[in-house]
């Protein structure tokens, strides 16, 4: 059986029913209880930066930080099944003309650059993290904001990934700190504290 952190089933666990059903929970209560306290941080360095969000779903996340001083916003799903949501919602909140929406593996697709790369419930459930953390940090000019589980992770299959969650976490550091003259502010890792719910 294929579930969300099985390549072969993203396309059927990211469904247009999910993506209604993660509309609802935006609309009727906003933020989820790990992007609400990560777009909370990310708040005081949003005005006016370009913001490129992996796994964006339903778009909420990005529509927030449109909302809060961002000034772009680029969305990368690997299901098209949240387009129509996504774009119902960035419409109701007057951003959508502010939003370059596209379809595809974030790791593997040409996208441009941005200010902060943001990833939410993604660097788990996608095969290759150490990939997926490279091309964050890639695309970065200041920053990349990541959730991680607090669990232990295992594959479906119980094995255990090839790296810890801890030391992806250092990867993406030591990426950003490795990136090319040119690009600003100096790596530094901050935690914010999320709930379990939703």
């Amino acid at each position: 059986m294929s579930g969300c952190c099985d390549p072969s089933g993203y396309r059927r666990f990211f469904n247009s029913k999910e993506a209604a059903r993660a509309a609802r929970s935006y609309r009727k209560r906003g933020l989820d209880g790990t992007a609400g306290p990560m777009v909370g941080a990310l708040e005081p360095v949003l005005d006016g930066v370009t913001v490129l969000e992996g796994g964006s779903g339903s778009g909420s996340a990005h529509v927030e930080m449109l909302r809060r001083g961002a000034g772009r916003a680029v969305s990368v799903d690997i299901s098209d099944a949240y387009e129509p949501i996504a774009d119902a919602i960035a419409a109701d909140h007057g951003v959508a003309d502010r939003i370059d929406r596209f379809v595809g593996d974030f790791v593997t697709m040409e996208l441009p650059d941005a200010d902060v790369v943001f990833l939410n419930r993604v660097v788990c459930c996608y095969p290759d993290m150490e990939g997926m953390v490279d091309a964050a940090a890639r695309r970065s000019r200041r920053m990349v904001a990541l959730s991680y589980p607090r669990e232990p992770l295992v594959h479906q299959d119980g094995s255990p990934p090839r790296q810890s969650l801890p030391a992806v976490q250092e990867r993406a550091v030591q990426r950003l700190r490795a990136r090319p003259r040119g690009h600003r502010a100096p790596a530094r890792v901050g935690r914010v504290r999320t709930s379990r719910g939703r």
